[in-house]
């Protein structure tokens, strides 16, 4: 059988095949809201607030990047993890932002509050680009440490950072270093891809 080649074939093919690779494209499993994880990955900041990005690593099967980042006069330190959110086995695209459930903090904030020692308190971070986070503001006196637990949704992923500092200028001051990292990394996050 001979197939004749004609320019109406061709283009009715390319069409075909363009339609055809966005599908593709939205099958993978590695893409929540159109962002790959490793391309998060690939621009997570080095250096943010004064803090240096120390390790790193990502997991696209399982949607997730952990980041540690240290402050560079050694009284500060933080660990930066985004990941999916998972229901009855499946992805689920978070809406960015704190409203979320699965961004909530009512469990960090029970945690510590049960923990001789400590104080915690429910506070609501301002990100340098706007948007707002649940965190859960710890002290613990006798250590003189102040942490700050931050949750918020960014391309459909929940993002959470736990950051230390000592007090020793102040529960203020350390205090304040621990929010103005957390909302830079969070803008730098949200202007990825």
């Amino acid at each position: 059988m001979k197939v004749a080649s004609s320019p109406r074939l061709l283009a009715s093919l390319m069409c075909l095949m363009a339609f055809a690779a966005p599908a593709a494209a939205s099958n993978d499993a590695d893409v929540i809201k159109g962002v790959r994880t490793n391309a998060l990955y690939g621009g997570m900041p080095k250096q943010v607030a004064g803090f240096a990005m120390t390790e790193s690593n990502s997991d696209p099967n399982r949607h997730t990047i952990r980041a540690r980042y240290e402050h560079a006069e050694g009284d500060a330190a933080a660990v930066v993890n985004i990941r999916a959110v998972r229901a009855k086995g499946k992805v689920v695209e978070l809406p960015d932002g704190p409203d979320s459930v699965a961004v909530g903090v009512n469990n960090v904030m029970k945690e510590y509050s049960s923990q001789s020692g400590a104080s915690a308190e429910r506070v609501t971070v301002r990100e340098t680009k706007g948007g707002d986070m649940n965190c859960v503001k710890v002290i613990r006196q006798e250590a003189s440490m102040v942490r700050l637990v931050c949750r918020t949704a960014v391309h459909g992923r929940m993002i959470e950072s736990q950051s230390d500092a000592r007090a020793g200028s102040g529960q203020a001051d350390a205090l304040a270093l621990l929010e103005t990292f957390t909302s830079e990394l969070v803008a730098a996050v949200r202007q990825m891809p």
